[in-house]
Formats: structure tokens, C-alpha cells, sequence
């Protein structure tokens, strides 16, 4: 047995194919065989993608989780943009601003709840005897799982909605032993002392939740929706402000007070350069999201026309072919009032614009009357008509904002490292793991697929509103899956 087997290098990939499909790619997975140094993990990355024939210099970003090594593995490579994950940034950040004894205590009561009801066939009866009574639909409780970054808003959304109907089960009823009858009563007192607050941080959880599953998908470019939700993660923290503002004064207003400082101080820090936050806005100033806010259709308008000008001057000229940028426009005044961007995009003659810049200017206005909501098929669409353009968008929308692709990688090595299969060599779990996930991915694409087009939004959808503002359309309660298990994007 390889002493240090669970102890590897998982490496994944995203692309977009001719045809404007998105998917995954299991590259590889390798041991250490050495100390877990940022090094050596750049050693094996860069050994894992020569068997494919890829060099680093080939890489336009690397998304990598928080963990570790990990987060500063390609630190000495300026060409290649690292971009740490989202839904890792939102975990750590939820992690440390619900230090509050009153959250850490309501949450550890339902987290007690959960388990003592799901531990006996005989309390489902009871609980579904009891929504009957409270006059509400059984649903199953949910558990919080550390691996499944929004099971924690999951488990409290459907406690919240359980409570009424729980707080009737009696613990000599549903329990034989003492000790678990003091358990339930402790857990019911806790969670009940602290349903209240949880209720007003609630929104902020299901928002980050929300964005963390949007961010995660493995069909969808999401690298250009990142700076988005953070000003949507923003506004909730806004709202949930002016609902703690709106309580008379007491215990509860204190510490409600206490848990959004901390909220924002580890969301966006505290203003100076030392802290910065974890999703603070050096986090969304990676230039690569502003060029895919760009190309996607869903984002382009959110924008205002000084970040375009930046991404088609400063921007775009270092990912298309040199042959595309090669002519200097010529400036001129034009003497009627205008507005900076029809000035942009009058200026000049076709004789005197780059490739890239007539190209631009001709996107532009096309942007201005376009409704389309998925960037794939837009560039389905429109590839032929914006041929450079459409090179950057293949590479750029295909960039992760999380590093949900390499955690489902590790998933599946675990599936294939049993105990059963203890003695198998480096080279054979590789081989195992890679060809598991392509057979998964390859059975499952289909069915993504379908979900998809049929706008199946588990917890949300996107919309856009009338100032062209991408805008959440949150889901409710009866969106979960009325199972005993939680199955989330995994």
C-alpha cells in the first residue's frame, strides 16, 4: 500500500469545445511523494499536463482551492493568472463570521435535531405526525455535510420551516434512554433561543449559497458572473443592515450587530491594505473576469462603457493574434454632443482601425439590442460574424470560478481508493480515477444538458431586469428535494 496514497496532486480541466459545449476534464491525479510544498505541487501540475502535451506557458489561469500549498502554487509564475476559489472564499468567510456563541450554539442544536431524527424510523413518524398537526407539509430535515458548501443554509432553511412541527414531539415519546432525552430537550432549547437571529442572517446564507451553487455548475461559463455576485452578496449584507437597524434596542440587536461587522469585515475587510477580505474587490479586479464580463451576453450591459474601453485597449490585444492589433487607430473629435461610447464608436475609418478594434466597435452595437441569456449558444450564434472575438471567448468563459471540477476528481478517487483496492500502484489510480470520470461525465452530459435548456434552477435562476441588471430570483423551501438524503451539485 502507497503510504501517502490519499495524499495527492488532483488536476482538472475546463474547455469549450468547436461546437460551443462546455465540460470537464479529469487530467490527472498524482501522489506525493514528497513534502506538500507549493513546489512540488507545481512539479507534479506541470508532470500531469506534459502527458498531454501542454506546457504551463500554454495556461491562461489555474483556479485552485484555499487549502495549503495550494493556494500559492503558482505564485512565481506571473503569466499565468491564479485565481482562488470562490466557494472556498465563502466557506472561510461564513466559517469565521458565525463564531458568534448565539450561532454557534442554534447551529450545533439543529445539527443535533437532524441526527436524532434520522436516526430512528420511528421519529419520521412522529415528525410527520406532527406537520400534520402544525398544518404544514412533512418535508425531510436536512443534515450539514463539511463537504457540500451549502448544505449549512440548507439544514437551517428547512429546520426553520420544520421548528413548529418539531417543538411538538415530546422526548419521552420519541426516546427510550435518559441521555438521549436530555440531548433532544438541550438541542430544542438551543435552537429554539436562536431561530430568531438565524432567521435575519438567513437571506445573506441563502444568497452566498445561491451564487456558490451558480459558480459551481460544470455547464455553464461562471467566471464572468463573479463580480457579480459579489456586489449581489453585498446588497444582501445592506439589507440585512437595514433589518438590524429597524429592531428596538436590546440583546438580539447587539448581537446581530456583532455578527454583520464580522460578516464584512471578512467578506471585504476593514478598508487598509492588510486586510483586504476574502472576497474583497482586489478579489474581482483579476483581469480575466472583466474580459469575460465582456464576451457573455448575460453581463456585457452590467458594464459601463470606461471598463469596455479598458478591456478592448488594454485587454483584449494580449489574447488575440498580433496580425488582429497590429494598426494604431487614429483619433478624431467629432464637434455634435455625443456620449463617450457613440464617440468610440464613430471615430476613426475602417482604414485606420485595427482588425480587433473594427470588430469591437461592430460588437458593440450589436450588444446594444441583444436579449440572449446563454453565452454558448450566443456564440453559437455569432461566431462567424465575430471571428476574433469569438477565439477569446473559447478560452476565457471556459475559466472556473471555483475548483468544483478538481473536488468531484478527488471525489472519485476516493471511489476508486476502497480498502478493497489498497495495494494499487500510483500509475493504476491515475489511470482508474480519469477513466471513471469520463465515463461519469459522458453518461451524465445528456442529462445536464436537458436540465439545462429546461431552465431546471434548483435554488435560483438569473434574470435580467429592465436597466440591464443581472438580477437573483431566489427559490423558496419547496425547491429542495423532498428526500432523506441532501443531494446537492456533487
Amino acid at each position: 500500500m502507497l503510504k501517502d496514497a490519499f495524499l495527492g496532486n488532483m488536476v482538472s480541466g475546463i474547455t469549450i469545445s468547436p461546437a460551443w459545449k462546455m465540460f470537464t476534464a479529469a487530467i490527472g491525479v498524482t501522489p506525493f511523494s514528497d513534502a506538500h510544498t507549493a513546489r512540488n505541487t507545481l512539479d507534479l501540475t506541470k508532470d500531469v499536463l506534459a502527458q498531454y502535451g501542454i506546457k504551463v506557458t500554454d495556461l491562461l489561469s489555474v483556479t485552485t482551492d484555499t487549502a495549503s500549498a495550494a493556494f500559492n502554487t503558482f505564485d512565481i509564475i506571473d503569466f499565468v493568472c491564479q485565481i482562488p476559489c470562490f466557494a472556498h472564499l465563502i466557506a472561510l468567510l461564513l466559517k469565521h463570521a458565525f463564531d458568534s456563541v448565539d450561532l454557534v450554539a442554534a447551529l450545533k442544536g439543529i445539527h443535533d435535531l437532524v441526527v436524532l431524527l434520522k436516526a430512528s424510523p420511528r421519529r419520521k413518524s412522529l415528525l410527520v405526525d406532527a406537520c400534520a398537526a402544525a398544518g404544514i407539509a412533512y418535508l425531510a430535515p436536512i443534515l450539514d455535510v463539511m463537504t457540500r458548501w451549502n448544505s449549512k443554509e440548507a439544514m437551517t432553511s428547512r429546520m426553520i420551516y420544520l421548528f413548529p412541527a418539531i417543538s411538538r414531539i415530546l422526548a419521552q415519546e420519541a426516546f427510550t434512554k435518559p441521555v438521549d432525552r436530555a440531548k433532544w430537550n438541550t438541542a430544542l432549547t438551543d435552537t429554539e433561543s436562536g431561530l430568531v437571529t438565524l432567521s435575519f442572517v438567513l437571506p445573506f446564507l441563502v444568497e452566498t449559497s445561491q451564487w456558490t451553487q451558480i459558480l459551481s455548475r460544470r455547464d455553464s461559463p461562471t467566471s464572468s458572473l463573479v463580480r457579480v455576485a459579489v456586489h449581489s452578496i453585498k446588497r444582501s449584507l445592506q439589507k440585512l443592515q437595514e433589518d438590524i437597524n429597524g429592531l428596538d434596542a436590546g440583546g438580539m440587536k447587539t448581537s446581530l450587530s456583532e455578527i454583520y461587522s464580522s460578516l464584512v469585515f471578512w467578506a471585504f475587510g476593514d478598508g487598509s491594505h492588510m486586510n483586504l477580505g476574502y472576497i474583497g474587490e482586489s478579489y474581482t479586479d483579476y483581469w480575466l473576469f472583466r474580459v469575460a464580463e465582456f464576451v457573455d451576453c448575460r453581463t456585457h450591459k452590467t458594464l459601463i462603457f470606461s471598463d469596455k474601453k479598458h478591456v478592448i485597449d488594454e485587454l483584449l490585444p494580449k489574447l488575440v493574434p498580433e496580425s488582429a492589433a497590429t494598426v494604431q487607430r487614429s483619433t478624431s473629435q467629432l464637434r455634435r454632443a455625443m456620449t463617450e461610447e457613440e464617440r468610440f464608436l464613430g471615430s476613426a475609418t475602417p482604414q485606420t482601425d485595427t482588425p480587433l478594434l473594427r470588430e469591437c466597435k461592430l460588437y458593440l452595437a450589436h450588444m446594444k439590442d441583444c436579449n440572449d441569456s446563454d453565452p454558448l449558444y450566443f456564440w453559437t450564434k455569432y461566431e462567424q460574424q465575430f471571428p476574433i472575438l469569438a477565439l477569446v471567448a473559447r478560452r476565457v468563459l471556459a475559466v472556473p470560478a471555483t475548483s468544483a471540477s478538481t473536488e468531484r476528481l478527488f471525489s472519485a478517487g476516493g471511489r476508486v481508493c476502497t480498502f478493497d483496492r489498497a495495494r494499487m500502484k500510483p500509475k493504476n489510480v491515475d489511470i482508474l480515477t480519469t477513466l471513471h470520470v469520463w465515463e461519469r461525465s459522458a453518461l451524465d452530459e445528456d442529462r445536464r444538458t436537458l436540465q439545462r435548456l429546461a431552465a431546471n434552477e434548483k435554488f435560483c435562476c438569473l434574470k435580467v431586469d429592465d436597466l440591464f441588471r443581472v438580477i437573483l430570483v431566489p427559490g423558496g423551501l419547496d425547491d429542495y428535494d423532498d428526500d432523506e438524503d441532501f443531494v446537492d451539485d456533487e
